[in-house]
């Protein structure tokens, strides 16, 4: 966001102090910002394959679909189609990896804009643009270097460096959040396509791993793993 703001001249702030976590099933965007900038407590309902639990508490926001969503309808483009319409929609999704071949992801970004969906059987992200167009040079982040045209994407999912915000949260801040338990992620920014070896920081928290580089001001760019058999489309 800073550096949006150091390449365009905007002003653009962060809506909520923490950032947004993680809930798995997380789609009512009414409930994550009831008491902004407060955020809500309560129990999950569902169970997740991995970590989160119904009927233990947690900090509310949104799952990847839900937050999707919540930036489709922001744009005003209506009622996001689900998963699985999108995936099936020949007329607006393109690069299909059951039919077609994808271009390397050194060069996937030339065929895509800023807003296109990466959608999966399990996840939903959006596109950002590259390192290179947020103002990066090899100079600036030379580990990084090799990948600075490689797709960013955007969305909530797993990332120890935004579960950490929330931990501090539940134990420096109100009441409330002490009744929590931490999250394992929420809404970030990660590199698509790169090999999770290649990315020098590595932590496995709450059952799930999460791979990293370090930028300049010490957040963390994360590595979205990919499994090159899965089912995906771009929609736009």
């Amino acid at each position: 966001m800073e550096r949006y703001n150091i390449i365009t001249g905007s002003a653009v702030q962060a809506r909520m102090p923490y950032g947004v976590p993680y809930l798995y099933g997380g789609q009512a965007e009414t409930h994550v910002f009831a008491k902004e900038p407060e955020y809500i407590v309560q129990e999950a309902w569902i169970n997740s394959p991995i970590y989160y639990r119904a009927g233990v508490t947690y900090i509310y926001g949104f799952d990847c679909a839900g937050y999707v969503k919540w930036v489709w309808k922001q744009a005003g483009l209506g009622q996001l189609p689900s998963g699985q319409e999108m995936l099936n929609d020949g007329y607006r999704s393109f690069y299909h990896s059951v039919s077609r071949e994808m271009p390397p992801f050194s060069e996937l970004a030339r065929t895509l804009r800023p807003g296109d969906l990466l959608v999966t059987e399990n996840h939903m992200a959006i596109f950002l643009g590259t390192l290179r167009n947020f103002g990066y040079t090899a100079e600036d982040v030379p580990q990084l270097a090799p990948y600075l045209d490689w797709p960013l994407v955007i969305h909530s999912t797993v990332h120890a460096g935004v579960a950490d915000h929330f931990e501090y949260l539940i134990q420096n801040g109100l009441q409330k959040y002490k009744l929590a338990t931490v999250t394992d992620g929420g809404v970030g920014v990660s590199l698509l396509g790169v090999p999770v070896e290649s990315a020098p920081g590595h932590v496995f928290q709450q059952k799930q791993d999460t791979w990293y580089f370090d930028l300049p001001d010490h957040t963390w760019l994360t590595v979205l793993p990919w499994h090159a058999g899965q089912r995906y489309c771009w929609y736009r």
